[in-house]
């Protein structure tokens, strides 16, 4: 019954770790959207900036509004760098994260290999020891068979 408890045990720990695992799979994929989004604010960033260079040639009148643009494209750009340290930040930290339930999995695997085996052992000492509590009640069957009744 203990065996069998730990062995339970060990399964639930297994279970909950692929579950962790599963979880910090779906978070990793969000990070990567949400880094596909920032490159693709960052490549509207960058056109935005050829737009303001072209403005600059062609209505020197709009100085005001031009400001007002490069003081946007830079505040973006201090936003989208900010976003692309906490992404990178957060993939590292997820990474860590996926190793360590790695770690765990791989520990949670070699427990249940363990139990197994000692339930085997176990399973083999108690049929080894039933075949030879068989052998002597046959012995003690056959010397009971062999006295003359009284």
């Amino acid at each position: 019954d203990d065996l069998h408890g730990r062995h339970q045990d060990v399964l639930r720990e297994k279970d909950k770790h692929r579950g962790d695992l599963e979880n910090l799979r779906g978070e990793h994929g969000s990070l990567r959207s949400e880094l596909e989004a920032a490159r693709q604010r960052l490549r509207i960033l960058e056109l935005a900036e050829s737009d303001l260079q072209e403005l600059r040639k062609t209505q020197l009148q709009r100085e005001p509004a031009e400001a007002l643009l490069r003081a946007q494209v830079r505040e973006l750009q201090f936003e989208l760098e900010e976003d692309r340290r906490d992404g990178a930040s957060r993939i590292v930290e997820l990474e860590g994260g996926k190793r360590e339930a790695d770690e765990n999995h791989r520990r949670v695997l070699q427990d249940a290999t363990a139990v197994n085996q000692a339930h085997d052992r176990l399973e083999t000492n108690l049929r080894l020891q039933l075949e030879e509590k068989d052998r002597e009640i046959e012995v003690l069957r056959g010397s009971n068979s062999r006295r003359p009744s009284n």
